[in-house]
């Protein structure tokens, strides 16, 4: 699957104007944009959105009761992870004909592959939805692609706004090509994106004195 997103250079045309177009629908009709994600859901698609206490969803974050059509998410998810799930749901009924025209175009047949590729694609709908190309890639231009600033003006988190950096690949309104790796102390590789052909490690660990790991000694930075 890294390897189909990569020949990608992880952009994905049709979802990401999908997604803007939600996005300013949404925005037309309310400020809130957790408040118009809920709303779409219910209207459009006859899915209640319900925020459980962690007694009632121990073990997940979100789940969806397809009997009741009711998406619920628990309660430890902050703001921009309330606003994600939301997103990412939508994106798996409302933009679902462009995520299997995008499995079909990249000529998927593994049924499993093709599991994981339409969740990371209905991920991408979302930071899409959140991070609208335009507006987001015109920010990111003007503050220096500054990724505090850019997470608290569009309510994502520091690792959606990262994610979402690897993305802009838009023909004649392209950012800069950056690439993104999340790893822990121990050097274990848990998500990497990449606009380019970066060549990540695929086997073994990554080398210990790699300057990405000197940002465990500075907490929180």
């Amino acid at each position: 699957m890294r390897d189909i997103i990569e020949r990608s250079r992880n952009h994905f045309a049709e979802i990401d104007v999908l997604a803007e177009t939600v996005a300013e629908d949404i925005r037309l009709s309310s400020d809130d944009l957790f408040a118009g994600l809920k709303e779409r859901l219910r209207q459009r698609h006859g899915i209640t959105v319900r925020v459980l206490p962690i007694e009632a969803m121990p073990d997940a974050l979100r789940r969806f009761d397809f009997h009741r059509q009711e998406l619920h998410l628990s309660e430890l998810l902050d703001a921009a992870g309330r606003n994600f799930n939301c997103a990412h749901h939508l994106g798996l009924v409302e933009a679902h004909a462009e995520i299997s025209a995008a499995i079909e175009a990249l000529s998927v047949v593994d049924t499993a592959t093709q599991r994981l590729l339409r969740i990371n694609l209905a991920n991408y709908f979302a930071a899409a939805l959140m991070m609208p190309y335009g507006r987001f890639h015109a920010a990111a231009e003007t503050c220096g692609y500054d990724l505090e600033l850019l997470a608290a003006r569009f309510g994502a988190s520091f690792e959606q706004v990262a994610h979402r950096l690897t993305t802009l690949q838009r023909p004649g309104q392209r950012g800069i090509p950056f690439f993104m790796i999340r790893v822990d102390q121990a050097g274990n590789v848990s998500k990497r994106f990449s606009a380019t052909r970066f060549h990540f490690s695929k086997y073994g660990g990554t080398c210990p004195i790699w300057c990405v790991h000197t940002c465990f000694r500075q907490p929180g930075r």
